[in-house]
């Protein structure tokens, strides 16, 4: 083995090291890493084989993320609060994957409209979604499809959030 490639082996491994002790690692993979960011995600994937994000190539594709309610519901207001929290879940593995919103190309959510733990409108969901996106993603922004489900995973959820991000410097240049 090369000396570069031992010391690029070492640097991988001290790295994934102090990320471990903060409840963050990487793992590496043929062509990217899966980013653990916190013991809770470790458990996930070592059980439920669950990668919060796992990057290929130059795209980082990021796990949905649940926005919910208590078991009385949520309303509009309790909603957005929960909405900001899955967005800063999303934001620290966007972090330790080097990345920023300003990276996501593209967003997926997945919304419960018809939920009795939410004391509101259809209306009023997707306000509270479009309200706390704007404050995480600034233009230009990222391809974004919303679809209405009848079940989320979690009991108590009323929105999954998926993003995929590109890492910077690997965009065409040529349009």
């Amino acid at each position: 083995m090369s000396a570069l490639k031992i010391t690029l082996l070492s640097l991988a491994l001290v790295s994934t090291a102090l990320m471990a002790q903060s409840g963050e690692e990487a793992i590496p993979t043929v062509d990217g890493y899966v980013y653990i960011d916190s013991a809770n995600a470790k458990k996930a994937y070592e059980e439920w084989h669950y990668s919060p994000a796992r990057s290929s190539g130059d795209l980082v594709f990021f796990s949905g993320v649940i926005a919910g309610a208590p078991a009385e519901g949520a309303t509009p207001e309790l909603f957005k609060k929960n909405l900001r929290r899955a967005f800063g879940n999303l934001n620290t593995l966007l972090k330790q994957a080097g990345l920023g919103p300003e990276h996501v190309v593209k967003m997926n959510s997945y919304h419960l409209f018809r939920s009795p733990l939410f004391k509101g409108t259809k209306e009023e969901h997707i306000a509270a979604v479009m309200a706390v996106k704007d404050e995480f993603f600034k233009a230009p922004y990222p391809a974004w499809t919303a679809v209405g489900v009848a079940e989320l995973f979690a009991d108590r959820g009323l929105v999954e959030i998926e993003i995929i991000a590109r890492k910077p410097g690997s965009q065409d240049q040529n349009k």
